[in-house]
């Protein structure tokens, strides 16, 4: 009616709470006490509450991209603009983002590797072997180790044979795990009655090596198999606080690395290019220093968490209920500088695409569809985005494969490739109400592995190859 916002002057702070809107035409509405007339005084400013999450969609809508955190901030005499934010937002790319890869990849089953409840999908360097720490669908726990060559069996060995482990099917997928912490060595855990027992187990055979014990129930986040650095030779896992195992020759040793509220199965973990150790609880995320043995905080980020091919951390923000700042967190370990870039909606999940790239899904609500965009960090751009129905609450991007120029997503009813092109549906694959998919692409053998996991108090599971050609 009256053209674009020039300006939003705040007047006056409680109980009025006034502001004037100024538009093109020179109309002025004033928001303030309830008239009658207007009842838009919740567009309130400059305190926490429901009001400024008000005002946030409102100066959203007209361009003038405040943060949560910039409206709470606002005191009586400001006047904001459009696009006069300090944090930088995403904008839709005005070019295409790269030539288009129409070729449509021919993908076929292999069929199932195995049947039962799987923890991580553990996969060696130079890819030649899968293990796996499994509970099979008689209640069984094994340690296995997989052929990639032929998906066959090269051994497996019961877990009790180890320690005695507590093998429910909850026991098994939030206080077990294994991965690869050399080339020739691999490191489980698994929770006990008087704690949990970490193994060092030999490649070859499965045979022990080593075994710490600690007093507590150890964890690893549920949706995040890179818990251990086979470069480095080191794992960590959540006790009280975060654990650093590291492997010197055939034993093991620990370090209880401080601060001690960095714990629980709720806390993700990146190793670095540059040999850091990053880890994100609650709304921040921590860069490990080895002399104090402590997790110092960089950046807030409270979602998600990866380590880009081009050395950058990157995480999440927002929450799932609107409250908050939205946006994409991107910490550079040269600089120990992190910049935001905002979001209309909580960023659930990240993922490297590619050099300066990075794919996200981001939403509202637990049980509501999502967008998956990719997007350029330096230019902030979007190039794309695609939205994916009743889209999984916090995993939706299985994998992404910039090499192979496409990601794996799940969705409400399916699994499904999608180009990071031109968001383009590659192939699709059915999924089952209330199932769970992680996974893994092997380059070598150009397969993906699904972990799938479903049901409720018993858990059953299944790990499916799918050759692409």
């Amino acid at each position: 009616m009256h053209g674009p916002l020039v300006k939003a002057e705040y007047v006056s702070h409680y109980p009025v709470f006034e502001i004037r809107f100024h538009y093109r035409d020179g109309a002025k509405v004033v928001s303030g006490q309830r008239t009658g007339k207007f009842d838009i005084h919740f567009l309130s400013l400059g305190y926490v509450g429901e009001g400024p999450r008000y005002a946030k969609a409102f100066l959203d809508a007209a361009g003038c991209n405040r943060t949560a955190t910039e409206i709470d901030q606002i005191r009586p005499g400001e006047v904001v603009v459009p696009a006069d934010s300090k944090v930088g937002r995403i904008v839709d790319a005005t070019s295409p983002s790269s030539v288009v890869d129409n070729r449509q990849p021919n993908v076929s089953s292999l069929g199932t590797v195995f049947t039962g409840l799987q923890t991580d999908l553990a996969v060696s360097p130079g890819e030649r072997a899968l293990a796996l720490l499994m509970r099979a669908n008689d209640g069984q726990a094994r340690v296995a180790l997989i052929s990639l060559r032929d998906n066959k069996e090269v051994w497996a060995k019961k877990l009790a044979s180890y320690a005695a482990f507590n093998e429910t099917a909850d026991e098994i997928e939030r206080y077990s795990g294994i991965a690869f912490i050399s080339a020739d060595r691999l490191i489980a855990f698994g929770n006990t009655e008087n704690g949990s027992a970490i193994l060092l187990l030999d490649v070859r055979d499965g045979s022990l090596l080593s075994k710490l014990t600690v007093p507590e129930t150890v964890y690893r986040y549920d949706r995040d198999p890179l818990w251990a650095d086979a470069r480095r030779g080191i794992a960590l896992m959540s006790g009280r606080g975060q654990l650093l195992v590291s492997m010197a020759g055939d034993n093991l040793s620990i370090v209880r690395c401080k601060p001690t509220h960095l714990a629980t199965y709720n806390c993700m973990m990146a190793f670095g290019s540059d040999s850091s150790i990053y880890a994100q609880k609650n709304s921040s995320y921590y860069r490990y220093d080895n002399e104090s043995q402590t997790f110092n905080k960089i950046a807030d980020g409270n979602n998600d968490i990866c380590a880009h091919e081009d050395g950058s951390i990157i995480c999440g923000g927002g929450f799932d209920d609107g409250s908050g700042d939205s946006y994409l967190s991107v910490y550079d370990p040269v600089s120990n500088r992190a910049e935001r870039i905002a979001f209309a909606d909580c960023v659930f999940d990240v993922r490297s695409a590619g050099p300066g790239r990075v794919l996200v899904c981001y939403g509202h609500g637990r049980s509501s569809d999502r967008d998956i965009a990719l997007v350029s960090i330096a230019s902030r751009e979007r190039h794309w985005k695609k939205n994916i129905r009743r889209a999984q609450y916090r995993g939706a991007i299985i994998c992404a494969v910039p090499s192979e120029r496409w990601a794996l997503i799940q969705g409400d009813d399916s699994l499904m490739a999608i180009s990071l092109d031109d968001s383009r549906t590659l192939w699709k694959r059915s999924r089952k109400s209330g199932e769970f998919i992680n996974g893994i692409w092997v380059a070598s053998y150009r397969r993906v592995y699904l972990n799938r996991s479903w049901g409720e108090d018993d858990k059953k599971g299944a790990i499916d190859c799918l050759e692409v050609g």
